[in-house]
């Protein structure tokens, strides 16, 4: 990238009514990322390989905390099996709770979740 477009870049991200508008369009729904940060993550994520499911209503949208896990590592999935590894419970949650309790998987607050991940950059040192 040359001197002229890393300009561009940086003041299209320092201006405040561009943050908005990103910011705007996210909770519409849509998903931003960038697949190239994505894909130079090195090393284990905290979350590789385990499967939540969300249920109830929690702090943060829905997609929002899936792509959380995602980019952690994780996985969602919309029911819980034998194969679900933890099941992100919110206020008022549905038959997964019940479902996660007969199958004997490991329950969560969102409040635990933070903390999971807050622990894990702690340990790695990723502040």
């Amino acid at each position: 990238m040359g001197e002229k477009i890393s300009f561009s870049v940086s003041t299209f991200f320092n201006d405040e009514k561009n943050i908005k508008t990103l910011d705007a369009l996210k909770e519409t729904g849509m998903k931003l990322s960038n697949p190239d940060f994505v894909a130079a993550e090195e090393g284990r994520r905290p979350f590789d390989g385990l499967t939540f499911v969300i249920t109830g209503i929690l702090p943060k949208p829905r997609n929002e905390i899936e792509e959380m896990i995602r980019r952690l590592g994780g996985h969602t999935a919309s029911s819980v099996s034998k194969k679900t590894d933890y099941v992100l419970v919110g206020e008022n949650p549905g038959s997964k709770l019940l479902q996660a309790r007969t199958l004997h998987v490991k329950t969560l607050a969102y409040e635990e979740l933070i903390e999971m991940i807050a622990q894990y950059r702690k340990e790695a040192r990723l502040f």
